[in-house]
């Protein structure tokens, strides 16, 4: 039988329908699917979100005999945990014969957006299977704890990624932890981190510092460190960026510093909070 290869350029130019317009073709023509034709479709139920086209891609798999490939495994898991379904997905990676560091990723990212201690066990799990973790699970545990409020369990594998397993820490690793020292209202440490990190701060950090307190004012964040310069540049690179929904917090602060005579402002800037 015939093999079509074309699903790859499609899903790569995000022609996700026709993809699987084109499976369908394939199943009714007898032709049999490979495993490259499987990875294009799977990717595109997985960013269609439907979990429909995914149970009937399921039944494929099983019925060409490929429920046995870890790559089809790990791609049909993601299908299911991107579509919300995670019975199905813990029972695909319960009965997965062969796992590898994808399928224990795609795990991670599943729970990663609000069961923090389940990540943390899954994790944990993947170590004691003998998996090492990459950077992207690293990513999913540190994400977890942002989203949980697990605060010293995020500055715990913060500190196992570097230490422990040597991985270069990424602009998403910082913005994961700042997200949870802000949350917590730690703003000396996070402050701390920001002086130490060799990145600046971009569009993605800030909106995530922005969304992380929006009952604090953001002078507490500059004003804990004595950067009044940097309150000036948050102005102009909101402005830039056209971050409306933080234009608020910015003239507060313009407004204070400004009119910033008063001996006792620096405390009264900490203590303050937006109502």
């Amino acid at each position: 039988m015939r093999q079509i290869h074309k699903g790859g350029a499609y899903v790569h130019n995000g022609l996700h329908e026709e993809v699987l317009q084109q499976f369908i073709r394939m199943i009714r023509d007898d032709v049999c699917p490979d495993q490259a034709t499987f990875a294009s479709v799977l990717k595109a139920c997985a960013t269609l979100t439907s979990p429909s086209l995914g149970n009937q891609v399921h039944s494929c798999l099983v019925k060409f005999d490929f429920m046995s490939n870890v790559f089809a495994g790990s791609a049909l898991l993601d299908v299911y945990a991107k579509c919300g379904l995670m019975k199905e997905a813990i029972r695909t990676f319960e009965q997965m014969p062969t796992r590898n560091v994808i399928s224990w990723n795609t795990m991670l990212t599943a729970y990663a957006h609000g069961d923090g201690k389940t990540t943390i066990s899954v994790f944990e799990e993947m170590v004691k299977s003998g998996f090492a973790p990459n950077s992207v699970s690293f990513l999913n545990v540190l994400a977890s704890c942002s989203h949980s409020g697990l605060v010293e369990e995020g500055l715990q594998y913060f500190d196992l990624m570097i230490r422990d397993y040597k991985h270069v820490v990424k602009r998403e690793h910082y913005a994961c932890v700042l997200d949870v020292l802000y949350r917590a209202r730690r703003f000396a440490e996070a402050g701390e981190m920001m002086s130490r990190m060799p990145y600046t701060l971009d569009e993605i950090m800030w909106v995530s510092i922005l969304n992380s307190c929006p009952h604090v004012n953001l002078a507490n964040i500059y004003a804990a460190l004595d950067r009044w310069d940097d309150v000036a540049w948050v102005k102009a690179a909101l402005r830039e960026w056209g971050i409306k929904k933080a234009l608020r917090y910015v003239k507060v602060l313009h407004t204070w510093c400004f009119m910033g005579r008063h001996p006792t402002l620096q405390g009264v800037l900490v203590a303050r909070e937006v109502p």
